[in-house]
């Protein structure tokens, strides 16, 4: 019996589920974006009352690029969000089990940690 290793079993069980469509890639895009940008604006607002950024990498690209904080937060959403773009992309095009469950699982994973990010910015504002 030959072994294919964790990510075949769940690429199998995603597959058998039906959850490769591109709609469901597109689900997944759209909430990541719309998260990325809640995260964006509720940024804004708590620069705007005074707080400080908290993501050491945005502070490090504004230092040593020489950019203030809110441009190097406007990059890292935007790369953020072509890299979501990619992902999508990636899992509707490619027609590997393993690899649309990759995307996936990428895409999924960048959902939750946005939505974290932001109910974390928003519960910080009020």
């Amino acid at each position: 019996m030959k072994f294919h290793g964790p990510w075949h079993s769940a690429a199998t069980f995603l597959n058998r589920a039906n959850l490769f469509r591109p709609s469901a890639f597109l689900a997944l895009f759209t909430l990541a974006t719309a998260f990325g940008l809640l995260d964006l604006s509720t940024s804004f607002l708590a620069l705007a009352k005074g707080m400080s950024e908290g993501n050491v990498l945005v502070l490090a690209l504004a230092r040593s690029s020489g950019i203030n904080v809110m441009t190097a937060l406007e990059a890292a959403k935007v790369a953020f969000i072509l890299g979501c773009g990619a992902a999508c992309m990636i899992g509707v095009k490619l027609r590997s089990s393993q690899t649309q469950a990759l995307a996936f699982s990428v895409l999924a994973l960048f959902v939750v940690v946005q939505a974290a990010v932001s109910l974390s910015n928003i519960l910080q504002l009020i």
